[in-house]
């Protein structure tokens, strides 16, 4: 078996092998092998490098914003746009639903339903619209529960009619007594 090899250095920056006697050359760094041009071509080979990744990133970024732009463009508008209209024919029906027990008479009555009953189909049909553009679950959900509202809207309305047609009714019975 061979004693290991104790390294002495002297002050002169060479390193000297006590079993062997031979000089050793001082530890480079190995950029100090290169000349001038080479370290150059390195440097600006390097900046092209980092140059060429950046603008495979930049490039990649920007697919994903054109992606994206695509998406709120073909989706994000066209249901805003049909939020909108669902929230201005809802706002029609909270106007139209009081002026009901307002009528003066029958035909104005039937004429107020009507309009309201026209809201609520349009309300229907933008329901549809909404869940023919493919909802994910919550939106799924959600188009569910506005759809049972309608359902109730309607129950509501008819009562209301029935209401306010037995209001007209007593009021010109009360017109009758008055008269007589």
């Amino acid at each position: 078996m061979v004693a290991p090899q104790k390294a002495d250095s002297n002050h002169q920056g060479v390193e000297r092998i006590e079993d062997t006697g031979v000089d050793k050359p001082p530890r480079r760094r190995w950029l100090s092998r290169f000349d001038i041009g080479a370290k150059l071509f390195l440097a600006f080979g390097a900046i092209a490098g980092l140059t060429f990744l950046a603008a495979v990133i930049a490039w990649h970024l920007f697919d994903q914003v054109s992606i994206n732009t695509s998406i709120v463009a073909e989706h994000s508008v066209p249901g805003m746009e049909r939020s909108f209209q669902l929230a201005q024919e809802s706002t029609l029906l909270s106007v139209s639903i009081p002026r009901l027990s307002r009528a003066q008479d029958a035909i104005e009555l039937t004429a107020r339903k009507s309009s309201t009953l026209e809201l609520l189909d349009a309300i229907d049909a933008r329901l549809a619209m909404f869940a023919d553009a493919g909802p994910n679950a919550s939106e799924a959900i959600q188009l569910d529960q506005i759809k049972v509202i309608v359902i109730q809207m309607r129950e509501n309305l008819s009562q209301l009619f029935a209401a306010a047609q037995l209001d007209l009714e007593e009021k010109e019975r009360r017109r009758k007594l008055l008269a007589e």
